[in-house]
């Protein structure tokens, strides 16, 4: 009697394989680069090279005509420079600080700049005495105190003041209760606890 055929073997699926599991102990499979940011859009880079234009075309000429004016400030408002560089925290509010002070402080001089002869000679003669660099550096000293100072006071004078309020609430709230009762507070009346009597002991027992 003649043999069956053996069965034959079922043909490969066409297609890519099936992606599985990696091995363990295989190399991991490489992860894809991001891909690149998408370029910003013309409206954007022309409205750049607008801002760029006009800071050129209005900064040159005010530097040159301002010459005085500009070196003036750029030695008296050092320390709000340091500050600006310095301040690392989220609000950024100490350079603030020191240069509305620093600006304070120098407001004279360069008011004296401007009326009393724009040159260069006579803001390096203003830049050069001690007393005015005294007078627009320790301005902007006291602005860089003010900002360490003043939120600890303030801060305690609110606690104070939270403190007063809250007394007074109570103080409200307990005059209410003994005028309408526990009932307004939506809660029942709890009721007193009852002393329950304590076993007798006998007497030959301690």
């Amino acid at each position: 009697m003649a043999k069956p055929p053996p069965p034959k073997a079922a043909a490969p699926a066409k297609g890519p394989p099936a992606k599985g599991p990696p091995a363990r102990g295989g190399p991991a499979p490489a992860r894809g680069k991001a891909p690149p940011p998408p370029p910003p859009p013309p409206a954007a880079r022309k409205g750049r090279g607008m801002v760029t234009m006009v800071l050129l075309v209005i900064g040159l000429p005010s530097i040159i005509l301002f010459l005085p004016t500009w070196i003036f400030l750029g030695l008296a408002m050092l320390p709000t420079g340091v500050a600006f560089l310095v301040d690392r925290s989220k609000t950024r509010l100490a350079w603030i600080s020191v240069a509305g002070m620093n600006l304070a402080g120098i407001s004279y001089y360069l008011l004296n700049l401007w009326f009393g002869g724009h040159t260069v000679e006579h803001a390096v003669k203003m830049l050069a005495n001690v007393f005015d660099l005294v007078v627009m550096y320790g301005s902007a000293a006291f602005g860089w105190i003010l900002h360490k100072s003043l939120p600890p006071v303030v801060g305690a004078y609110l606690d104070v003041n939270a403190q007063h309020r809250l007394s007074a609430l109570k103080a409200t709230q307990r005059k209410l209760l003994a005028e309408w009762g526990q009932e307004i507070t939506g809660k029942e009346p709890s009721e007193p606890k009852k002393d329950t009597p304590r076993p007798a002991v006998p007497a030959g027992k301690k």
